[in-house]
């Protein structure tokens, strides 16, 4: 139902939408749902649709034959908060995730980067060794200066 305040309206009339937007006097018409689409731009638009879905229920199920689990936090909605459980596994899943992070962000701000310009796996698996050696000195280097009963080197 559409209200009249001074010059304005806002609402909803049929099918149109009166709003104001950036003191503008505004109006669209209700979006229409094409049951039967009929161009060959909704059909294309429809047909890609279809195979997205269909690609990422096969990777659920690939997921789920591995006897993996998503780890992708959960997420409240309004009128529907977290549970105690869900916001227990969301604490879990992210301190997993600001681990791996923080490591990965340590390696790729401090270090340089993880890019690798060479040829050879041989060679690859040499140089992620290395990159993975030095940044586990730089932490032991962090540890020892900010918390140094926490570790003995003998």
């Amino acid at each position: 139902m559409a209200r009249k305040q001074g010059d304005t309206e806002s609402g909803k009339l049929g099918n149109k939408i009166y709003y104001t937007w950036h003191g503008r006097q505004c109006e669209r018409s209700m979006p229409t749902h094409v049951a039967n689409p009929q161009t060959e731009a909704q059909q294309s638009h429809r047909s890609n649709f279809a195979q997205i879905f269909k690609l990422s229920s096969y990777m659920k199920d690939a997921v789920r034959a591995k006897h993996m689990t998503p780890i992708i936090c959960e997420k409240g909605r309004r009128g529907h908060p977290l549970t105690d459980e869900q916001k227990e596994r969301n604490r879990q899943k992210s301190k997993v995730r600001s681990r791996v992070e923080h490591v990965f962000g340590f390696m790729e701000q401090t270090m340089g980067g993880l890019v690798f310009r060479g040829v050879g796996m041989i060679r690859a698996k040499t140089n992620i060794a290395m990159t993975n050696l030095v940044y586990n000195m730089c932490r032991l280097v962090q540890i020892k200066k900010y918390q140094p009963n926490l570790v003995t080197i003998q």
